[in-house]
């Protein structure tokens, strides 16, 4: 995910991505993004974590079968689709249907 800088402020000294996802399915409930400013604290991950599982709540999702992955948001395709694979806990792309 590609951040540019507008108007003469500071590009983003780190963004962190919490992925909060379907621990049995793999299956995405919410994106969370944590954006850093230099001079700034990064929030420690579990307070990251617990504000996206909070959010996701407001959503309407029940958190007690979701589950937290952090991903590096420089290294996502925002054009693709994404799904957790939950045995290796790790996010993968899926794949376009064919014909599209």
């Amino acid at each position: 995910m590609q951040h540019s800088e507008t108007g003469g402020s500071e590009m983003p000294e780190s963004v962190k991505t919490v992925i909060v996802y379907d621990a049995a399915s793999g299956d995405i409930r919410h994106v969370h993004q944590v954006i850093t400013m230099p001079g700034a604290v990064a929030p420690e991950q579990s307070v990251a974590e617990r504000d996206a599982m909070l959010l996701a709540k407001e959503e309407g999702y029940e958190s007690s079968g979701l589950s937290c992955l952090t991903v590096d948001a420089e290294k996502l395709n925002v054009q693709a689709r994404y799904r957790v694979d939950v045995k290796r806990g790790v996010l993968v792309e899926i794949p376009e249907a064919k014909g599209k």
